[in-house]
């Protein structure tokens, strides 16, 4: 805006900030043209440029594809919420030495991830691991009896990770980073990061299968996650009929009723 606002030939000072390097600059700009955006037309020709075979065939494949990262997305959340409930349900307790070794295990196999996936420098990356450790150290117990959970589920589901499934995505990390997949392979397996990558391979998909075989109902783990409707209309007539059998009962007093006779007094001393 402070661009377009100028004239050409006119010098302009813009002060920005530099998140990813926690700095301040300035910066001296010289207005050389100011140009007006131009947009297409949305037609056949539009949609044709960008692959596809008319306009509304863009419109169709593009809902397609938002309504799918969406679900993506809530699949994600529910997956989470789930496992997370199960986990607040875990009676285990955990050595404090254990806690540790696994929140260095931890940091190293971020500190990996970060180099393979961002182009954050050394002192950045490590500003970052230090506080996710921090922050791990305080969540740590729980991210611990996660891992014992999905562990516990993969075993009775039969849920695996391929090695080559381990080693496609090693390479994919290695080419990034621009080392050598044995080497960066044999460096994770010594410091124990091999198995946390494996670790979170195995958790997604524990998760995906907690999700597509998970019974939902409404509690306050679940917040607004809501019941079928039939679910729901089933257990309101049950509540309506054991409610009338309840008041027959109470309106019926020291009366027994048999099947097809008239009701008879009982017995009384």
């Amino acid at each position: 805006l402070l661009l377009l606002s100028g004239q050409c030939g006119l010098l302009r000072h813009l002060d920005l900030e530099l998140h990813h390097v926690g700095k301040k600059a300035r910066c001296v700009v010289t207005v050389r043209e100011v140009r007006e955006m131009s947009y297409p037309e949305l037609d056949d020709d539009f949609a044709k440029a960008h692959n596809f075979a008319s306009l509304d065939e863009m419109k169709k494949k593009l809902a397609e594809r938002m309504t799918l990262a969406r679900r993506l997305r809530l699949d994600g959340e529910l997956e989470n919420r789930l496992l997370k409930a199960l986990v607040g349900w875990m009676d285990v307790e955990l050595p404090d030495e254990l806690l540790q070794e696994k929140a260095r295990t931890r940091a190293e196999y971020l500190r990996t991830r970060l180099m393979s996936e961002t182009d954050m420098t050394e002192e950045q990356i490590e500003e970052q691991v230090a506080s996710q450790t921090g922050k791990q150290l305080e969540e740590l117990e729980e991210l611990f009896r996660r891992h014992l959970l999905v562990e516990a589920i993969s075993r009775r589901e039969a849920i695996f990770v391929t090695e080559e499934r381990v080693d496609a995505v090693i390479e994919d990390y290695a080419r990034r980073i621009g080392r050598s997949s044995e080497e960066l392979k044999q460096e994770m397996l010594e410091s124990g990061q091999l198995g946390e990558l494996r670790h979170d391979m195995l958790e997604a998909e524990v998760k995906e299968f907690v999700r597509k075989h998970a019974i939902l109902e409404r509690g306050d783990d679940w917040g607004e996650v809501e019941r079928p409707a039939a679910e729901e209309a089933a257990e309101e007539a049950a509540e309506e009929k054991a409610a009338d059998e309840g008041s027959e009962a109470a309106d019926g007093g020291d009366v027994e009723t048999t099947s097809g006779d008239e009701p008879v007094e009982e017995e009384k001393e």
